[in-house]
């Protein structure tokens, strides 16, 4: 059964010159990084909700591509549910 943790996080403040946020996210299988991003924010968001909600998106995304990958050759994922 695999055990994957992701993480996601930016700082507002990463670029004050273009007053844009540099965002990432990683995702750990077994504690080794399979996947992750880390980049400047494109465009100017108008609020901290749009700031943190981009990365939290492309986070999504990357799950979905994995969650796809895995099942495909049948191998279970442990969700917050079995921890409990």
């Amino acid at each position: 059964m695999l055990d994957i943790h992701g993480f996601v996080d930016v700082d507002w403040d990463g670029d004050l010159d273009q007053i844009r946020s540099i965002s990432g996210y990683v995702f750990n299988v077994f504690g080794g990084a399979i996947s992750w991003m880390s980049k400047k924010q494109s465009i100017m968001t108008l609020s901290t909700i749009e700031v943190e909600y981009m990365p939290a998106t492309h986070a999504r995304n990357e799950v979905v591509w994995f969650a796809e990958i895995v099942f495909k050759y049948g191998v279970s994922i442990r969700s917050y549910k079995d921890r409990l």
